[in-house]
């Protein structure tokens, strides 16, 4: 395996995520559900990309 192949898709994933964090402080407050779901998938992946 490659050792920067996987940094990159980590790094690639956090910047990925700081973007979608951003946009997320723009959400209504009455989609709060559907926010907090798109915050537990991104660091669900974060998670993921760590454990493998």
């Amino acid at each position: 395996m490659n050792c920067n192949g996987e940094f990159k898709l980590l790094s690639c994933s956090e910047k990925t995520m700081n973007y979608i964090a951003k946009q997320l402080i723009n959400f209504p407050n009455r989609e709060m559900v559907l926010k907090n779901n798109i915050e537990k998938t991104m660091y669900l992946l974060i998670e993921s990309i760590f454990s493998y």
